[in-house]
């Protein structure tokens, strides 16, 4: 019996060492199953500012086949102009490239099936995402990164410099950050095609002065136009029912906005600091207007609150100074 519970025993520390992590050529690596390892970042990389990510690594004298590229794996790697990503990768994690912000240009192989949010967020050089030819879940138009079949517009490279950008007709569902950061933009083309806008897809677009949404669109995102300081006007379609917490948020330069009768909510602070915003029109169909939604709003005069209102948050208007 005591035999048996040692073989035991010694089968399970001899096990393979599932998640350990070691180091290979200046990048470090965690090891996923018998053959297969994550990418997790730089472990002492020395390079010129290019990347050759190897499809197989060698540890403890086993070969490991590079599967993918994990969460902020190269997060903040602002020396890195370019990265190689081998056939071998089929993930590329949240966060992956996060500010990398010397990288100009990737691309993607048709190996890859699952890129996570925010994978290239704050990549401010960055001009072209090109997916190779037979990828079955993204593909790339001028740059621009879409699902395969191109419904959903994921990322807009925000180191493109174009002014205006027309968004292709096939495309239903704008993404996360889909446009965020992108200061080079004054005017973009939403087709009617477009059902949804998603969470920050235009913050930041710091360049942006107009945008006219179709009636097709019925959910907005929270923080979707947060901070398009440039932004003067913008007409919200009736097929939206609320708008949600951030949307426009420090839109300094909104000077008037009309609400639809299709609204309900105006969620925490979705007009945050618009500090030009001199009118605006709250519907009958409005229930609830959300903490500090017009804080700072400091150009407000008037504003009439209609008796479908019942519930107000803390500091709806605070700071709106010149409301008598």
């Amino acid at each position: 019996m005591k035999k048996i519970l040692l073989l035991l025993l010694t089968a399970i520390f001899t096990l393979p060492a599932f998640s350990q992590e070691f180091s290979y050529e200046g990048l470090g690596f965690r090891i996923l199953d018998e053959s297969k390892c994550e990418l997790t970042g730089l472990s002492g990389y020395s390079g010129d500012g290019r990347l050759v990510i190897p499809e197989t690594v060698v540890y403890n004298a086993k070969n490991y086949q590079v599967t993918s590229i994990g969460q902020s794996a190269f997060w903040y790697c602002s020396s890195l102009t370019s990265i190689d990503i081998p056939n071998s990768v089929t993930e590329i994690g949240y966060y992956a490239f996060g500010y990398c912000t010397s990288l100009t240009s990737i691309d993607i192989p048709n190996s890859v099936t699952s890129i996570g949010d925010y994978a290239f967020y704050g990549c401010s050089s960055l001009t072209s995402i090109t997916v190779q030819d037979g990828n079955k879940n993204y593909s790339s138009i001028e740059g621009v990164l879409f699902d395969s079949y191109r419904k959903i517009l994921i990322v807009y490279p925000c180191g493109k410099t174009d002014s205006t950008y027309q968004i292709p007709n096939s495309v239903t569902s704008i993404g996360y950050c889909a446009f965020e950061w992108c200061s080079s933009l004054t005017s973009i083309d939403i087709p009617n095609s477009v059902t949804s806008i998603g969470h920050s897809a235009f913050g930041w677009c710091d360049s942006l002065t107009s945008i006219d949404i179709p009636n097709s669109v019925t959910s907005i995102g929270e923080s979707a136009f947060q901070n398009c300081s440039s932004l003067t006007s913008i007409d919200i379609p009736n097929s939206v029912t609320s708008i949600e917490r951030y949307t426009f948020n420090g839109c300094r330069s909104l000077t008037s906005i009309d609400i639809p009768n299709s609204v309900t909510s105006i969620g925490q602070s979705a007009f945050w600091n618009c500090s030009s915003l001199t009118s605006i029109n709250i519907p009958n169909s409005v229930t609830s207007i959300g903490q500090r939604a017009f804080w700072n709003c400091s150009s407000l005069t008037s504003i009439d609150i209609p008796n479908s209102v019942t519930e107000i948050g803390q500091g709806a208007f605070s700071c709106c100074f010149n409301i008598t």
